[in-house]
């Protein structure tokens, strides 16, 4: 997928998801050692940073990786920012160990799930 269809295709689905009204940054980059979050068993084509309380998100594309983007991982990291809301009521309400293993959990399952169901409908 090409950087334009990309910005195109990640503002259309935030508009659909309702992240449209926060600051969301769309940042290119071809992915340091570090920016590689997880185990080593996938490859990382797009991770989220995400502040609920000041409304703002960047989502950072892989330039190395493009060819493998699609719609259901434009889609994944939207709906990172959507439950970073709740993981911020969760981290206020829970010892911060116990918030990370709920998140660790939860968060990644929740999100590749939903992205599939919503891109299929």
């Amino acid at each position: 997928m090409k950087k334009n269809d990309i910005i195109k295709k990640t503002r259309h689905w935030a508009k659909i998801l309702c992240c449209n009204e926060i600051d969301l940054d769309i940042v290119f980059k071809k992915f340091t050692k570090e920016d590689n979050h997880d185990d080593g068993t996938f490859v990382t084509i797009a991770y989220t940073v995400s502040n609920a309380r000041y409304m703002e998100a960047t989502i950072y594309y892989n330039t190395a990786k493009l060819k493998l983007l699609n719609e259901e991982s434009i889609v994944h990291e939207l709906l990172h920012i959507k439950l970073n809301e709740v993981s911020g009521y969760l981290y206020a309400n829970q010892e911060e160990s116990a918030a990370d293993k709920w998140k660790g959990y939860f968060e990644e399952r929740f999100v590749s799930q939903m992205s599939k169901i919503i891109t299929r409908l």
